[in-house]
């Protein structure tokens, strides 16, 4: 199990861009790498709950924000939100993901708002984030 979040903001983002998760609220098995990779790298097989929120900071009327969870660099899961009006936008994806030993689990975002930015205020580990949990052994 592990918890990872955004430390700061990322700004200038169009198209899919990864969420380099550079802070972490748990990792007793040190299986996220919050410094090169920024993944968890699944230790064993099995079905895993996998919790994301991205909250896109300065988004805008009718453009697209996407919140996506990735394994092994390719989408499994994801959730779009179209904004109504010019605000923050969050949204959330929730799955359960059969994975193998070895495999990683990333979050990705996606828009088409070239002034949208990942939101991620230093010390506030509950606005962008990635949680993964063992559920089951196969």
């Amino acid at each position: 199990k592990a918890r990872a979040w955004l430390n700061g903001n990322v700004t200038g983002l169009t198209g899919i861009n990864k969420v380099n998760l550079n802070a972490e609220s748990y990792d007793p098995g040190s299986n996220f790498d919050i410094v090169t990779n920024y993944r968890f790298d699944v230790p064993i097989t099995g079905y895993y709950q996998v919790n994301a929120t991205i909250l896109w900071a300065n988004a805008n009327d009718t453009k697209t924000y996407r919140t996506l969870i990735y394994v092994n660099g390719a989408h499994v899961a994801g959730i779009i939100y179209t904004s109504s009006g010019a605000a923050n936008a969050g949204n959330t994806v929730s799955d359960v993901i059969y994975c193998t030993s070895g495999d990683y689990i990333g979050l990705y975002g996606q828009t088409d708002d070239a002034s949208a930015d990942f939101y991620g205020a230093a010390g506030a580990s509950g606005w962008t984030y990635i949680s993964v949990h063992l559920l089951s052994i196969d």
